[in-house]
């Protein structure tokens, strides 16, 4: 099982592969603040980047070999 700051910047990186983020979005180890995934999700949705969660998922999975966790896709 991987570490969980490997598994969180396994998850930051496919982010930062479609948006920018500002330095407050961080934290102290350098990888996206929770609510900064769930901003990250709702932009990339709403700009229809991903068609649904379940498409960002695979692609997720696909290129960076991470499954995104469910709770980014809350609220």
């Amino acid at each position: 099982m991987k570490d969980s700051r490997i598994f969180d910047a396994e998850i930051s990186a496919f982010f930062h592969s479609y948006l920018t983020f500002p330095k407050q979005d961080y934290n102290t180890f350098g990888t996206l603040t929770q609510q900064a995934l769930r901003d990250a999700v709702h932009v990339l949705l709403t700009n229809r980047v991903f068609s649904s969660k379940e498409e960002m998922k695979s692609e997720a999975l696909k290129d960076f070999g991470v499954i995104l966790p469910n709770e980014i896709f809350i609220g």
